[in-house]
């Protein structure tokens, strides 16, 4: 953990799916874990963006921070998104 060990805090594990910076292998955007939003949120500063849910109104898991746990799970290559390889692949 960094900083306290106070929350709110969700681990990266428990939104099922991330996207990763390459060039600094930091935790960049997430699948919100709330089952009312279907979408990738980013991190700002480690914490949830605003977003919206999928049925309206604000989500309330904005501003939650998410915790890279990657190193208490490894191996889990298919819930790790390479962002850049992402962008090639949308690029063809």
């Amino acid at each position: 953990m960094r900083d306290c060990e106070c929350g709110p805090w969700v681990m990266w594990s428990h939104c099922g799916f991330g996207k990763f910076d390459p060039l600094t292998n930091t935790l960049t955007e997430v699948a919100c874990p709330s089952r009312h939003c279907a979408i990738w949120v980013p991190l700002v500063d480690g914490k949830l963006a605003a977003h919206e849910r999928t049925d309206g109104g604000h989500c309330p898991w904005t501003g939650v921070r998410v915790e890279d746990d990657r190193a208490d799970l490894l191996p889990l290559p298919d819930r790790i998104i390479d962002s850049e390889a992402v962008r090639w692949s949308e690029e063809q």
